[in-house]
């Protein structure tokens, strides 16, 4: 009987040693609904300043919202913000969730908080936009600002990985400083910035430019100036730009998880 009973704790013992020795292994973690995907911290800046007859944008950009909740993995970190004239002394977000870090069996767990995660978004999206829109956050925009809010949000949140979705023409308009879209940026401004320490520090930072008109209201020459600003300022930010396009595209924020 001692036999059978010590036989028994030294079977149950290796196979703990086996079980422990391999519980790093993604799929014995998903098997047991204990495995999170990679922790991503992602802020999405979604600009409310739109020119007459784009309000459809607003529309394609919940809708891209909703599929980037869709697609949210264990752990993953969401902030919504509204690109408004108050971004740095004032930056509210409009929206938030975080998926759970077990996953569940047949990721049960994970999907049922992103249903929940997209009922509340579904409902708070247009109220969030109505209370900036109210304010009169919608006239002008603020990306240095928004930027700069954005390092410190991103300092408090440790990540493995830190994502920054902007939908936005990226023709900042901030009252009594700059206006991208009357005149291109002269990059005497990015040096400006920069000996002021206004440039955020969006180290090991992805960065996501979606909704850019290659041509709507400013000329082609115009445009590429704005864009050329941008990609320099992200350079200094120590960010990787990986795209700057008008075409929302979800596999490129995700193709790596």
């Amino acid at each position: 009987m001692k036999w059978m009973l010590l036989k028994s704790f030294f079977v149950f013992g290796l196979v703990s040693m086996f079980l422990f020795s391999i519980s790093g292994c993604d799929i014995v973690k998903e098997f047991f609904g204990i495995k999170t995907g990679t922790k991503n911290h992602i802020d999405v800046c979604v600009d409310i300043t739109l020119a007459d007859g784009l309000e459809q944008e607003l529309e394609q950009d919940s809708a891209f919202v909703a599929n980037i909740i869709n697609h949210l993995g264990a752990g993953d970190l969401l902030h919504i913000y509204p690109i408004h004239k108050m971004a740095f002394i004032r930056q509210e977000k409009i929206f938030e969730c975080e998926m759970p870090k077990e996953v569940g069996p047949a990721e049960g767990i994970l999907k049922n908080n992103r249903n929940d995660a997209l009922k509340k978004f579904t409902s708070g999206w247009k109220k969030g936009l109505q209370y900036s829109i109210k304010r009169g956050y919608n006239r002008a925009t603020d990306l240095e600002g928004l930027f700069q809010h954005l390092q410190n949000h991103l300092q408090r949140v440790k990540a493995k990985k830190q994502k920054i979705i902007i939908l936005s023409d990226m023709q900042d308009v901030a009252p009594h400083k700059w206006n991208f879209e009357r005149k291109a940026p002269d990059f005497s401004l990015l040096q400006k910035w920069e000996n002021e320490h206004a440039i955020a520090n969006l180290k090991n930072t992805e960065v996501f430019i979606f909704r850019v008109y290659p041509a709507h209201h400013i000329s082609k020459d115009h445009y590429l100036k704005i864009k050329k600003f941008w990609e320099q300022y992200f350079r200094k930010a120590g960010a990787n730009l990986v795209c700057y396009q008008y075409e929302r595209d979800l596999n490129l924020i995700f193709k790596e998880n």
